[in-house]
């Protein structure tokens, strides 16, 4: 068994950046993905996508396993997962 890393909650919103990362939810994306992790969570999955595209553009390669597809696979197993556990209570 391997122990998988997953970053937990990169937002774009000033307030929760840290301030290594000069405000700028791009550069943390880049810092993570090069000590590549294995996950990360955002509630902002637009924002990651846009960045793994423009990566791709301009290296002209791809970050596996890093890709646009992955992560909207990803968000949309989320939200129906989510869907399916609270809609009962609702």
């Amino acid at each position: 068994m391997v122990l998988q890393v997953h970053v937990y909650t990169l937002r774009n919103e000033d307030r929760y950046l840290a301030w290594d990362f000069a405000q700028d939810v791009h550069n943390a994306f880049d810092f993570y993905l090069r000590q590549q992790v294995d996950g990360i969570f955002t509630d902002f999955p637009q924002s990651l996508a846009w960045h793994l595209d423009a990566v791709d553009k301009k290296n002209k390669t791809s970050i596996a396993p890093y890709t646009t597809n992955n992560v909207y696979t990803a968000s949309i197993v989320i939200a129906v997962i989510i869907l399916v556990v609270c809609f009962p209570f609702i």
